[in-house]
């Protein structure tokens, strides 16, 4: 259970920071 929390907090953050990432890199083009 507690794994599995892990899990989905972790794949939320890395999605957040693909977001931040993506919108950085094409504010720059």
């Amino acid at each position: 259970m507690i794994e599995g929390a892990i899990k989905y907090v972790r794949q939320a953050v890395m999605e957040e920071y693909l977001v931040e990432f993506l919108a950085e890199w094409e504010g720059e083009k």
